[in-house]
């Protein structure tokens, strides 16, 4: 509930049995509909966790369906391989409505980073690991 009010969140491929015996949450209208938007509140962008996980059955178009279908505004499949993704994108559908909403709300909290000093994050880097030598990149620090 404290997080509530973050733009964006992620399920995970769990089967809580007191609240869905049959479907992990990923899939689990019950959990993501009543217990996350519900009890706990949550409004923004909810991803479903890497759908091209061996933790879930089915092909990956039935798996990115059945997310979407159970209240994940967006399928995430992580593993990079083209066809897959195609599958995925396929089954998913478009992003409207609600969800769209809730991502466009999520976008809108972004902040944009800091500027990127290559050098100082080597620099950084090198400190947090002691002094150990880091291979020379071109950037000025070894």
């Amino acid at each position: 509930r404290a997080c509530a009010g973050a733009p964006l969140a992620i399920t995970a491929h769990l089967l809580y049995t007191a609240l869905d015996r049959q479907r992990p949450a990923t899939l689990s209208p019950t959990v993501i509909e009543e217990v996350v938007r519900g009890e706990i509140g949550f409004g923004g962008g909810l991803l479903s966790d890497d759908l091209s996980m061996a933790a879930l059955g089915g092909s990956l178009g039935e798996r990115a369906a059945r997310a979407r279908e159970a209240g994940c505004d967006i399928a995430l499949h992580c593993n990079g391989r083209q066809g897959e993704m195609i599958e995925v994108l396929e089954a998913a559908g478009p992003l409207e409505g609600a969800g769209a909403a809730r991502l466009a709300g999520a976008q809108r909290q972004r902040t944009p980073p800091d500027a990127f000093d290559p050098i100082a994050a080597e620099a950084q880097l090198a400190d947090l690991l002691g002094g150990a030598a880091l291979p020379s990149h071109g950037l000025g620090v070894a």
